[in-house]
């Protein structure tokens, strides 16, 4: 299997002898199961991949129970609406820091607007002329 196609968004087919060396212990879960092959498909909300579906074809087959077509739908509509709101939930904490850092940028206006003011507003007299001495 080819993590960078995942990542790409391409699905990704492989068999149990595409599974590099260095992957044993992923190799002996996968033999463990009786997988044969499987198929890697990635689910994208906004712009990266925020799951993989692994359809995997096993050494013995079995009969989907009654009902098992309409529990894939009812659980396809569930992690469709998981990674729907996963994506708001980011998108609202993006918005919510850009928020407090306007904040902060505000406060620090005023914070510098009024140590101008107190340097600038003295009640000293600032010269040295004859008239000023005078008075």
């Amino acid at each position: 299997m080819d993590n960078a196609e995942v990542l790409e968004g391409k699905r990704s087919f492989f068999q149990m002898t595409d599974i590099p060396p260095e992957a044993g212990r992923d190799r002996e879960s996968l033999l463990a199961y009786g997988t044969k092959s499987d198929v890697v498909v990635p689910l994208f909300v906004g712009e990266g991949p925020v799951l993989d579906v692994d359809l995997c074809c096993y050494a013995r087959r079995e009969k989907l129970a009654r009902g098992g077509r309409e529990g894939f739908k009812l659980n396809r509509a569930s992690v469709a609406n998981a990674l729907a709101c996963k994506q708001m939930e980011k998108q609202l904490r993006e918005h919510l820091q850009e928020i407090e850092d306007q904040t902060t940028v505000e406060r620090e206006n005023i914070y510098l607007r009024e140590e101008v003011e107190l340097s600038l507003s003295t009640t000293e007299i600032v010269g040295q002329s004859v008239a000023r001495r005078r008075s």
